[in-house]
């Protein structure tokens, strides 16, 4: 495969080794006189700051459960920072940034026989070990080219040159055709202005995450209760279906009418919910329109549809709740002053107590003066020779008595 003018080639997730990766970002650029860009999208779990999170959070979860504090293994060998020296990028132009996000001013650069042998496989990976665990664990070259700005290595092409010896092909150009001074023009490598993110990240700002537009949440639509359809009903869904015909054909013309169909202005869940909304008289105004449906339709034609919908069923302008009584207003007679209008009884008249037990007024069924009380059937009921007749009788003649006098 030999495609001249490929300008971009994207490896989404780290799931091959850097010699795949390479194969496949050369694929960018074969014209000489043309520029490539290659990406590589890398999971979040692969950088050494979410590590680093993710291990912060694990130990202070463990602090706080009173958990002895067992570090977790290291992944990668420690670089001994006490034998570094400071390299400088033989590519980096005029001006450009040395740091980018995850900046490495502070931390010191590795030596190209360092980065070596850290791209050599550890002994343990040489055991050994399950196919699943394989295709979770990420290839010690494809590590330091995510986290080259954490590692020291301080460039990402670094790590390519390192992996396949790129500095000792410098010269096979002028081998390869030695009747020429610049060597053979089709062997000979060539310089790109832009390294990597690392050293020119003004010129991968294009790529930077976009933030998605949230849209605001809606608002809550009403729950409408079963209902059996009847001719009203029938007769708004087939005028809204005419309706949403004829809108087709004058917006958007008749050939879209036929291949797309009337669903372009309004779906059949926004037709359904518009006629039951109209049955339980919903929809008043475009304001109700858009919450019971969500549906983003513009002013006007809210504005016809609605217009359909009240004269197929025209909104009830008596509420249908049952009336309340109310007492009649009375009139009451203040001393010098006007008439004042109530609702209940005249202020100045109390109203009679009566119990609730006996009937007679003046007194509750609580009070021990009612003869129903518990106390006066208890006591009466001790009297065996008396029944319960005379003692009712003899019970009234005593409150007539107490009455006359």
């Amino acid at each position: 495969m030999d495609v001249p003018d490929v300008a971009l080639v994207v490896q989404w997730r780290a799931s091959c080794k850097l010699s795949a990766l390479w194969q496949r970002f050369g694929r960018a650029a074969r014209d000489r006189l043309l520029e490539g860009t290659a990406l590589l999208f890398a999971e979040k779990e692969y950088f050494d700051d979410v590590r680093d999170d993710k291990r912060k959070r694990q130990e202070r979860k463990k602090k706080a459960t009173s958990a002895p504090d067992n570090q977790p293994p290291a992944k990668r060998r420690v670089i001994d920072s006490s034998t570094t020296v400071g390299i400088a990028h033989p590519e980096e132009g005029d001006g450009a940034q040395a740091t980018s996000s995850g900046s490495t001013a502070n931390t010191p650069i590795v030596t190209d026989a360092q980065l070596r042998e850290l791209m050599r496989p550890p002994a343990s990976r040489l055991e050994r070990v399950s196919r699943q665990k394989k295709e979770k664990e990420l290839d010690q070259a494809m590590d330091l080219l995510i986290n080259a700005n954490y590692h020291g290595v301080g460039c990402r092409r670094k790590v390519f040159n390192i992996q396949f010896d790129n500095g000792s092909a410098d010269s096979s150009h002028l081998i390869c055709d030695p009747s020429d001074e610049e060597g053979c023009s089709r062997c000979a490598p060539t310089n790109s202005k832009v390294c990597c993110d690392i050293h020119h990240p003004l010129a991968f700002s294009s790529f930077d995450p976009i933030v998605a537009y949230q849209p605001p949440r809606l608002p809550m639509r009403s729950r409408l209760a079963k209902y059996t359809m009847e001719s009203q009903e029938h007769k708004l869904c087939k005028a809204l279906e005419d309706w949403r015909d004829q809108k087709t054909v004058e917006i958007y013309g008749r050939s879209h009418l036929i291949d797309l169909g009337p669903t372009v202005v309004m779906g059949d869940m926004v037709l359904d919910r518009i006629v039951d909304c109209a049955h339980f008289q919903k929809i008043k105004v475009a304001k109700d329109l858009r919450k019971e449906t969500h549906w983003s339709v513009n002013d006007d034609l809210a504005k016809e549809v609605i217009a359909i919908i009240h004269c197929i069923i025209p909104i009830s302008l008596y509420t249908t709740a049952p009336l309340q009584q109310c007492p009649l207003s009375t009139i009451v007679h203040a001393p010098n002053s006007r008439l004042v209008a109530s609702n209940g009884p005249p202020a100045d008249v109390k109203k009679v107590q009566k119990c609730s037990a006996c009937g007679q007024t003046g007194h509750n069924k609580c009070g021990r003066v009612c003869q129903m009380h518990p106390s006066r059937i208890s006591s009466a009921a001790g009297k065996e020779n008396v029944s319960n007749s005379q003692r009712l009788a003899k019970t009234v003649g005593i409150d007539n008595l107490t009455q006359s006098t």
